[in-house]
């Protein structure tokens, strides 16, 4: 499975998110042009690993990203690629900061099946708080994967139980689980 992951916010709980319910599933790659994503391997290289999840930090567009990173996308079970996209993606995310974003209008145009995820305040919002952020950083300083909000769970695992072919409560214990 590919999933695309668009904003111009900070996707770092989502794509965290996205890595813990995965990589139980199979072996993940994530790229990324996000620095904070360095944090995560072994010697903070660009291109390292955090466990079975292979992380490819790179400027390389969508059409040079499998030659910079020398791999093939049949490499890996699940691919998570951050504000790129290709027509092998599977699922197509934008997370909305606060404000909207008047600048991606175009991709709601060009992706009709483009999931919505609203970061911030409001009813369907999942929050950005100083716990969120809190455990971001402790993710990256202490290279152990957990489930930064419970918020982004339960949305997540709504978009990913038909993909996934799996029930979204079992979706949020593979999350959960420690």
């Amino acid at each position: 499975m590919q999933i695309s992951v668009f904003g111009r916010t900070d996707k770092r709980a989502c794509i965290y998110t996205l890595m813990k319910i995965l990589q139980p599933l199979g072996d993940v790659a994530v790229i990324t042009n996000d620095r904070h994503f360095t944090r995560l391997t072994e010697d903070g290289s660009p291109f390292g690993y955090y466990q079975n999840i292979s992380i490819f930090v790179t400027d390389a567009t969508a059409d040079e990203m499998w030659h910079v990173t020398e791999h093939r996308p049949d490499d890996f079970d699940h691919v998570i690629l951050d504000n790129l996209y290709n027509e092998d993606t599977d699922l197509i995310i934008y997370v909305q900061g606060a404000g909207v974003e008047a600048m991606d209008e175009y991709l709601f145009d060009t992706f009709e099946d483009m999931q919505l995820i609203c970061m911030g305040k409001g009813k369907n919002a999942v929050p950005y708080s100083k716990e969120l952020m809190e455990n971001l950083e402790k993710i990256e300083y202490y290279r152990q994967l957990v489930v930064p909000s419970p918020g982004m769970v339960a949305v997540l695992a709504k978009m990913l139980a038909e993909p996934l072919n799996m029930p979204v409560k079992n979706i949020v214990k593979v999350a959960n689980k420690k």
